[in-house]
């Protein structure tokens, strides 16, 4: 009985300190009727959040991942919007309901699961957003222009995760990628103050590309952005900033003074600031060049690697 009484004021509590409850409502497609649940706090929202989860699991339907969002609309001034997913779900029609052709700048999404595949049809509108856990595979993206996007994704789920974040760095998404170790598709470690520094970063990142004098000043400083150490301890790092304002896939050899290639590395990366980190346990004490080379880039360094 006690257990009763607490879990009614437990709910009590939850819809007064939460401000509006949830909407649900429906719509008219086609002959067809969707459901959609609707949650605002402010009459005046910055912006929409259209939520997709993931329909692989009993846990979400538009209800009950409406209420998860929530909180996040609430403390960013969000209209939030979940349709209801389903098989033959006609997402642009959905959409042309709530968003012109030229409103989609004040969109933003949240998508978990199964989900992602529909995030990727707002990417390629233009619309920034948060990308967790995505588990189909992924067919390529055409965007036009620089979007920034959040991507999270378990590293046991690396093989479908990695054909996800390749595609997104291919076409020039400006990605901020989290890697986490999570038995849960939705649920991390801190993941509420994990998605809404996501969320803020994608608020900074169109701030700063909308303001054009600044995007176009951060794009004449690309390249190697630090000078490393002449000297290294054998065993210690040796870390790059680089700055890319376009996909490059880069190499980084080091050779010894007869130019032999003695450890090399190759990776791609996207739009933005990264962090090369070389290893050196293997390298045996003496001088050695570093180079650095994409298709747009070149750098050497000389190092000296000792005990």
């Amino acid at each position: 009985m006690r257990e009763a009484v607490f879990s009614v004021l437990m709910c009590v509590m939850f819809f007064f300190s939460e401000g509006q409850p949830i909407e649900n409502k429906s719509v008219d497609i086609k002959g067809r009727s969707v459901q959609y649940s609707f949650f605002s706090e402010t009459d005046s929202p910055r912006r929409i959040l259209f939520g997709f989860y993931d329909i692989d699991t009993t846990l979400w339907n538009q209800e009950t991942f409406c209420k998860e969002l929530s909180p996040f609309a609430e403390k960013n001034g969000y209209n939030l919007i979940v349709p209801q997913l389903s098989n033959g779900f006609e997402l642009q029609t959905f959409l042309d309901l709530f968003v012109s052709e030229t409103d989609y700048d004040s969109v933003v999404f949240i998508a978990n699961g199964s989900g992602c595949r529909h995030g990727v049809t707002l990417i390629e509108k233009g619309v920034s957003g948060l990308l967790i856990n995505p588990i189909d595979s992924i067919e390529a993206i055409k965007i036009n222009g620089i979007i920034p996007v959040s991507l999270i994704s378990d590293a046991s789920r690396m093989p479908i995760q990695k054909l996800w974040l390749d595609s997104l760095l291919k076409e020039g998404i400006w990605l901020n990628h989290l890697k986490v170790d999570a038995s849960h598709r939705y649920y991390i470690d801190n993941h509420y103050e994990i998605y809404d520094a996501q969320l803020l970063w994608i608020d900074s990142m169109q701030q700063f590309l909308n303001d054009s004098a600044a995007f176009s000043n951060w794009k004449e400083e690309s390249g190697i952005q630090n000078t490393p150490n002449e000297v290294y301890r054998q065993g210690s790092e040796i870390e790059l900033v680089l700055k890319l304002t376009r996909p490059e896939v880069v190499r980084v050899d080091i050779m010894d003074l007869s130019a032999n290639v003695v450890q090399s590395s190759e990776s791609l990366f996207g739009i933005g600031n990264h962090s090369i980190e070389i290893e050196t346990k293997n390298l045996n004490w003496g001088v050695y060049n570093i180079e650095i080379k994409g298709e747009k880039l070149l750098k050497r360094f000389k190092i000296m690697i000792r005990g």
